[in-house]
């Protein structure tokens, strides 16, 4: 997750969307099988939302509600 968060920083990223996919993707997922899973039409909208309700204290939001 420290990759994860200086991709962000360093990118200026405010707020984590679903078109952020392509660039975050290969910090987050590390193997074949969970790539094809978040690679699903709203897995990684599904992961940013449970990411936002497991850290709801933090400055990391999605665009959209899930």
């Amino acid at each position: 997750m420290l990759d994860v968060a200086r991709a962000i920083d360093i990118l200026g990223i405010t707020q984590i969307r679903p078109e952020h996919r392509d660039v975050l993707l290969p910090l987050i997922v590390k193997t074949e099988s969970d790539r094809q899973r978040i690679l699903l039409r709203d897995g990684f909208a599904a992961l940013l939302a449970s990411a936002v309700h497991a850290d709801s204290g933090s400055a990391l939001t999605t665009s959209r509600e899930v």
